[in-house]
């Protein structure tokens, strides 16, 4: 009996004994280890159906956390290594017992790269190129996008060359060797503008302007900058789309946008200067330092002295153009006493209209001549010579007095007012006869008689 109690106490013992210890198990392998960039979170993940988990992060420092989550989340940068090992409590052991600890996982959170500045941002004329740049260097990979369509091109390069005319918009994210992309860069723009047109001016081809004188050329309107040119020598430079030219020559423009873009130069004009025409000078019968003498009824003809065949003459009176009034010579008939006053003539060269006026030659007119019928040749200041009124118009003239027996007592050729008085007669009557020559040789023969007397 006492052998058989002792042998229940010793297998009561040795029950308690194996329910104390734990039976070793194996904890379930780690999954989502992977390395990603900032901004992603890293999930490692045990089995379910244990009651706690003891996390232990190896790197980048120690640190053990126990939690009853099958999980854990990494976000921040850096480089880690993880273990866990489970505990079941359902086993017969005070508290459960523990796994063994997993296999160690790895992984990087790779920080991204800084966000890229672009810059290059310009103005640029067609037949150039615009060039966008990011000062991020030696990345592995740009994204270029631009923001207006949204294209995108990715490569290695830190540009972004334009050169068709339009507006450029781009932003840029760059991409590390681990492939980590930046966030995108602020926006930049460059325009590729196009070339002005080829101007124009007018007036086109060859013109001519009298000497001194001016003419306006006109250039296409509406640019910010012309440019012009006399014999390809630059002459002004400003925002007006016109110059005034003096000097003969080959003038041609450019112009330019605010931008600075420049158009071809322009066809030339070529300007011409002419030379004024000698001043015409005046001739008529019986000119007398500018005055000439017609009565009414008569005609006058006013001639150029100086004409050349290859200028245009216009008559002019009291300096209204004469309706007809063209040619070297004027011709006036049947003169009225309202044809009286200043007679000019311009000379005009064909080319440029250039003219030169001459000086005035007046004309006087008077009614039919008047001879008076008494000569007092005592010096009082009246009647003391022969005199005939408006004589003047006829410079060529011929006199004759004779006595009432027929005797020619004074002859004169020419004969000028207040040159014979009758001095050396005697009292009486006297007969004269005048002939008056006309500027065109037509005579007219005048015959009277006067009183002598003192």
């Amino acid at each position: 009996m006492k052998k058989f109690i002792i042998l229940i106490f010793m297998m009561a013992v040795t029950a308690a004994t194996v329910k104390s210890q734990c039976v070793s198990f194996s904890t379930p392998p780690i999954t989502g280890a992977s390395d990603v960039c900032y901004g992603e979170t890293v999930t490692l993940t045990v089995a379910q159906g244990y009651d706690f988990y003891e996390w232990t992060r190896i790197l980048p420092s120690l640190q053990a956390v126990t939690t009853a989550d099958n999980k854990v989340q990494v976000t921040e940068p850096g480089v880690y290594s993880y273990k866990v090992r489970v505990k079941d409590i359902s086993m017969d052991t005070p508290g459960g017992c523990w796994s063994d600890y997993s296999t160690e996982v790895s992984f990087a959170i790779y920080a991204l790269p800084a966000t890229p500045v672009t810059d290059g941002a310009a103005n640029v004329c067609s037949g150039n190129t615009v060039t966008l740049t990011t000062a991020s260097a030696g990345m592995a990979r740009y994204r270029w996008q631009e923001t207006i369509s949204g294209n995108i091109h990715t490569g290695a390069e830190n540009t972004i060359l334009q050169t068709a005319v339009g507006k450029y918009t781009y932003r840029v994210q760059v991409r590390n060797a681990e492939g980590c992309w930046s966030d995108y860069s602020g926006a930049a723009t460059g325009y590729v503008h196009p070339l002005p047109e080829r101007p124009s001016i007018e007036p086109a081809g060859t013109v001519a302007i009298c000497e001194n004188g001016n003419i306006t050329l006109t250039a296409t309107d509406g640019l910010a900058k012309y440019v012009w040119y006399l014999n390809g020598i630059e002459i002004s430079s400003g925002i007006s789309g016109t110059y005034t030219a003096t000097q003969a020559g080959s003038y041609t423009v450019k112009t330019e946008t605010v931008y600075g873009c420049e158009s071809d130069i322009s066809d030339a004009t070529t300007v011409e200067t002419v030379p004024y025409p000698a001043k015409p000078v005046i001739t008529a019968a019986g000119t007398d330092n500018g005055l000439v003498w017609r009565k009414t009824g008569m005609g006058i003809v006013f001639e150029v002295v100086n004409r050349l065949d290859t200028l245009v003459y216009q008559w002019y009176h009291n300096s209204s153009l004469i309706s007809g009034g063209q040619g070297e010579a004027l011709h006036l008939t049947g003169l009225r006493l309202t044809d009286a006053g200043l007679y000019s003539v311009t000379a005009t060269t064909q080319k440029a209209r250039c003219s030169t006026v001459s000086d005035n030659v007046e004309l006087i007119m008077r009614e039919e001549i008047y001879i008076h019928n008494l000569i007092t040749p005592n010096n009082d200041g009246q009647n003391d010579n022969f005199h005939i009124r408006d004589l003047e118009i006829y410079p060529h003239n011929e006199l004759t007095v004779i006595n009432r027996w027929g005797n020619q007592v004074f002859k004169a050729k020419d004969y000028v007012n207040g040159t014979w008085n009758g001095a050396n007669l005697p009292d009486g009557v006297y007969f004269y006869r005048l002939k008056l020559i006309e500027f065109n040789g037509y005579t007219e023969e005048k015959t009277g008689y006067f009183h002598l007397k003192r």
